[in-house]
């Protein structure tokens, strides 16, 4: 498990993320001035002092915040889909993916 620098568990990182994020793309697809927006929630997630991301029910990623590459050392492109497992320990990855 990926924990934070204060020993905490990601994911609670991951629920402010995938819900701010998730809201602005949300609200950017009814309006075109709500899209103009989504930008700035970006920058949020972006410099909110955890890692962030978000994934699809079956475990693949498409979201990551630039914390979360930087901290990887991963592209955004390297990590989506299943590209992110290769940033976890193995031991930690059979117990992540079997959950």
């Amino acid at each position: 498990m990926v924990l934070t620098q204060n020993s905490h568990p990601l994911v609670v990182a991951r629920s402010f993320a995938t819900t701010t994020y998730n809201y602005a793309m949300a609200s950017a697809e009814h309006s075109s001035e709500k899209a103009q927006q989504a930008p700035d929630v970006r920058l949020v997630v972006d410099t909110i002092p955890a890692l962030a991301w978000s994934a699809r029910s079956d475990g693949s990623a498409d979201f990551f915040n630039q914390r979360w590459l930087d901290y990887t050392g991963l592209t955004d492109e390297q990590a989506r889909e299943w590209g992110w497992t290769v940033a976890l320990h193995s031991g930690d990855l059979n117990r992540l993916v079997n959950y």
